[in-house]
């Protein structure tokens, strides 16, 4: 059994797989928050909505989206 400070001073490579889930973790999450960021742009820009309005409608919708996953882990958990 390895202690903490032997796993914290690991001087080893890591396996390349890992590089690649590495980068496209990071696209991933830089393509969703950018595209949460333009959002509102597009909300205010294409749909003609007052800028108040969109920011209120972008909070919204980032409520549902972490709020559902947490409903639809209960509902998961019960079927």
């Amino acid at each position: 059994m390895q202690t903490l400070a032997e796993i914290q001073d690991f001087k080893g490579k890591y396996p390349k797989q890992l590089w690649y889930l590495f980068f496209s973790e990071m696209w991933e999450r830089f393509c969703f928050y950018g595209m949460r960021g333009m959002l509102t742009v597009f909300m205010v820009s294409e749909l003609l909505m007052k800028e108040d309005v969109a920011n209120l409608q972008y909070g919204a919708t980032q409520a549902f989206v972490y709020a559902f996953t947490f409903i639809g882990g209960l509902f998961a958990d019960k079927i």
